[in-house]
């Protein structure tokens, strides 16, 4: 599984499967190569493909102690000192 060159259709393919909003995983599982070079290619060649920045999927009020969420974070810390 260690390629060296990545094909135009897998180019077309990537493109296709990232604008599309396929995880850097199922694109690599699809093409046969690592989520590493995915991510590698991508980081590599962003703007020769046209591809833009993925938002983060990482929502602040989950990241983040609130008072909504507080009772979780404080059962998680203590599940995490025993």
């Amino acid at each position: 599984m260690n390629k060296q060159h990545w094909t135009q259709q897998e180019k077309e393919a990537l493109t296709f499967m990232y604008n599309a909003g396929t995880p850097a995983s199922g694109i690599a599982k699809s093409l046969g190569r690592t989520e590493k070079a995915v991510h590698n290619y991508i980081h590599r060649n962003r703007d020769s493909l046209g591809l833009g920045r993925r938002k983060s999927e990482v929502k602040p009020s989950v990241a983040m102690p609130t008072e909504e969420n507080k009772r979780g974070w404080l059962a998680w810390i203590d599940r995490l000192l025993k």
